[in-house]
């Protein structure tokens, strides 16, 4: 443990005995089930978090403030400065940090150190692994179907602007991103792949440029996983996939379209993608829930190392989310 837990105020005492609002609630519950031990563990260990423990000098920030930031940031969708703020201003943030009323805050430019740490000794993924098998030893990670789908995350599409001579070139711009075409329109930027059990828990994801096909990605996805029978749209239409997965034994269940030169579809393969369908809808719920309630709606980074690792953390997020939805649906859990 690093040092003496402090003892609270008055007025945090007071506080503390009231009967938290809604996200107080969550925070809560999040804290009891996060490993932090663990995770402190591996970020001394990898070198990411160096504490200065009985040391002179400025006592160094403790890791839980340092990775709960980054939490905090994925679960509300902030920029480092709003981060950095609303960790001054909330009672519960501070709460979740565990920094008390008078605690530290760390600065903005500390929480993007600290991120760029995380990134570069693949620590998000690692997260998201731990939190993964948090929940399989909970038991609450289905094993069977599984279900795949990817969705596009924008970035800014290069600008060009004219130079000395009429020369036309390329302003600064993301050259990891791609461009793909969705219902007549044009996207430039990422795709996030992911599979999920049949209840919407991510199990594997996956990050490429836009431009590659959905299906592309699926071996990765699919690496490692016990699969009975695999669940996607009419984008994971493929002889070969279909193949692959039959000799692993895996039921390849994927919605038929009609392709050009062919008739309309017959009427047991209209059914059949009915009952699909009302599967493998549950795979939007993790796109929703990030778009809508996370705010994640384009890319914050340049790069598919660094947009990659920030989509292990936000489906870390994710999961943990759910798991407080569960949680209250009155299943027992333990804490971490």
């Amino acid at each position: 443990m690093q040092g003496q837990k402090k003892q609270m105020s008055f007025l945090e005492y007071e506080l503390s005995r009231q009967e938290p609002r809604r996200a107080g609630q969550f925070l809560r519950q999040m804290d009891r089930i996060i490993p932090w031990g663990e995770i402190e563990r591996k970020c001394i260990e990898v070198g990411v978090y160096k504490p200065n423990w009985g040391q002179q000098g400025r006592p160094s920030l403790p890791c839980r403030v340092l990775v709960g930031s980054l939490f905090l940031q994925s679960w509300y969708g902030l920029s480092d400065p709003q981060t950095e703020e609303l960790i001054g201003d909330r009672l519960s943030f501070r709460s979740f940090l565990g920094i008390g009323m008078e605690g530290v805050v760390p600065d903005e430019t500390t929480i993007c150190k600290f991120r760029n740490k995380m990134v570069s000794k693949g620590l998000m993924k690692w997260i998201f692994e731990l939190v993964q098998s948090k929940m399989e030893e909970q038991g609450l990670v289905l094993r069977g179907g599984q279900i795949v789908d990817a969705t596009i995350i924008s970035t800014a599409r290069p600008k060009v602007k004219e130079v000395e001579g009429g020369k036309k070139e390329k302003q600064e711009y993301d050259e990891e991103a791609g461009y793909t075409k969705k219902r007549e329109q044009i996207y430039y930027g990422y795709k996030l792949h992911i599979l999920t059990d049949r209840q919407g828990l991510v199990k594997r994801i996956s990050t490429s440029s836009a431009s590659v096909h959905d299906s592309q990605q699926l071996e990765e996805l699919l690496e490692g996983v016990e699969v009975e029978e695999l669940y996607g749209d009419s984008g994971y239409m493929s002889k070969e996939k279909e193949l692959k997965c039959k000799e692993r034994g895996i039921k390849y269940r994927v919605i038929r379209r009609r392709v050009r030169g062919e008739g309309e579809l017959s009427e047991a393969v209209r059914k059949e993608n009915k009952e699909i369908a009302k599967v493998r809808g549950v795979v939007e719920l993790p796109f929703a829930i990030l778009k809508r309630w996370m705010g994640y709606r384009g890319c914050r980074f340049r790069g598919l190392e660094k947009n990659g690792a920030y989509h292990f953390l936000l489906m870390t997020m994710y999961n943990l989310k759910r798991w407080y939805g569960m949680i209250k649906k009155g299943m027992q859990v333990a804490c971490a």
